[in-house]
């Protein structure tokens, strides 16, 4: 595939994530015929058209993400620079690279906190909610770099996104929940929600959002050295 519908807008991740759940094992159920069960529901639609076993192209765009995608511009040898990168996180209990899609965060307002010396100071305290893709292979972060005019470019810049091409993988979906305390020098606390979906990165597709076109696809990636990245 080298081009895709104007502004293709990719599979919902959020939508993903609330609908697809997978049957756990009854305590009475004999292994042989919970497996007989799971074969059926993973070849099952579960939203549309997709089923446990598809592949998704989940768009990645400096509009909703723009601290997971980067473009930026050098004139000097004509290209565009387009960075992807992954945060590190432990995901139930599970080390993990996690590619945001999508953040959001609220002031809840203050709060009156105590000390363990009985010391009383205000808090303000924050939710953040974080909307992404979960993956167990500790890849380094991808960067890649398209020829371009200036003229060109400047008018390319804005329209450029990215899609990652997925399988999805047990335990299929994620929900996480993660606070920060607050203390007298940061009295500031936060409470983190992770949604989104585990999968296995098969590509990335760096688009034309406005024509749909595909500019360049990356289908190799680097592992982090010692998996520490």
């Amino acid at each position: 595939i080298q081009q895709l519908p104007p502004r293709f807008s990719g599979h919902d991740v959020l939508g993903i994530h609330k609908k697809l759940q997978p049957p756990r094992k009854g305590e009475f159920e004999k292994t042989a015929d919970f497996e007989a069960r799971y074969a059926a529901w993973s070849e099952r639609a579960f939203m549309g058209s997709l089923r446990p076993s598809s592949v998704l192209a989940i768009e990645v765009s400096q509009v909703l993400a723009p601290g997971t995608i980067s473009v930026d511009y050098s004139a000097d040898s004509e290209e565009l620079n387009i960075k992807l990168s992954f945060e590190r996180h432990n995901v139930s209990d599970q080390k993990a690279r996690w590619l945001e899609t999508f953040y959001t965060s609220k002031n809840l307002g203050p709060r009156l906190a105590t000390t363990r010396m009985g010391v009383k100071f205000r808090v303000t305290s924050h939710l953040g909610s974080s909307v992404g893709i979960a993956m167990r292979e500790q890849l380094q972060n991808v960067a890649v770099s398209i020829k371009s005019p200036p003229e060109q470019a400047r008018l390319l810049k804005t329209k450029l996104t990215s899609f990652a091409i997925v399988s999805l993988v047990e335990p299929f979906s994620v929900y996480e929940e993660e606070a920060s305390t607050a203390s007298l020098d940061k009295p500031e606390e936060w409470l983190t929600r992770r949604f989104g979906v585990w999968a296995t990165l098969k590509s990335v597709w760096i688009v034309n959002r406005e024509t749909g076109e595909v500019l360049q696809k990356i289908d190799s990636f680097p592992r982090c050295k010692y998996d520490t990245c």
